[in-house]
């Protein structure tokens, strides 16, 4: 993300809010949830006397964005997700999870951990991931947006799925852009989830091609 900020920053007014329970912020006491995070950034447009505005989500943050359109349609633009998973159910939720157990990832990922640690500080990271893992758990049973609701967006959407996502997955990315009235379904070619594997320059370019049009 980090390297994708400098470039849009050269053609818009840039805003990253840091939602409850990162980078250091307390956890909510009912746990991670959407509802939380979409009242979180409601409330920071509020006050940065942003009326409105678009939005870039990567992974969960693109699912977030698209929530934030059925929620409050006047306050956002136009949509651009990217490794944005669609397909939740307890199957797909629970084969997540298995990523998400604090020894094993201090184990196999040790460089990841300590990057975690300093990263929410003074929030610690086993516990953000456990939270995290429920957060999870949760939307597996639960899933926050149907098919319906992807239908009633009306919002000019644009999705970006890597060819090797093996998270979102190119088809479950594919069949929620077709829900979706005003949308653009992009795949970037030999790219897997995460997002420091992304061709920034080729993103970026997307971005502002689909923003100022």
């Amino acid at each position: 993300m980090k390297g994708l900020l400098p470039e849009l920053r050269d053609h818009f007014d840039v805003h990253v809010p840091i939602l409850p329970g990162h980078g250091g912020k307390a956890i909510p006491e009912a746990g991670y949830s959407f509802v939380a995070f979409a009242d979180f950034v409601l409330s920071y447009m509020d006050e940065q006397s942003i009326e409105k505005a678009d939005f870039f989500g990567y992974s969960l943050g693109g699912y977030l964005a698209l929530i934030l359109a059925g929620k409050a349609p006047d306050r956002v633009g136009r949509i651009i997700t990217l490794g944005t998973k669609f397909d939740w159910n307890t199957l797909s939720a629970s084969r997540e999870v298995k990523m998400l157990d604090p020894d094993t990832m201090e184990q196999k990922i040790p460089i990841f951990t300590e990057f975690l640690e300093v990263l929410h500080h003074p929030v610690p990271w086993r516990t953000m991931v456990q939270e995290t893992a429920s957060f999870i758990l949760r939307l597996g049973e639960k899933p926050d947006l149907s098919a319906a609701e992807l239908k009633a967006i009306n919002h000019n959407c644009l999705l970006f799925v890597g060819e090797k996502d093996n998270s979102a997955g190119v088809e479950a990315t594919r069949t929620a852009a077709m829900c979706i009235q005003n949308s653009e379904f992009r795949v970037l070619n030999d790219t897997p989830h995460p997002i420091e594997k992304v061709d920034i320059s080729i993103l970026c370019g997307s971005i502002v091609k689909f923003l100022k049009k």
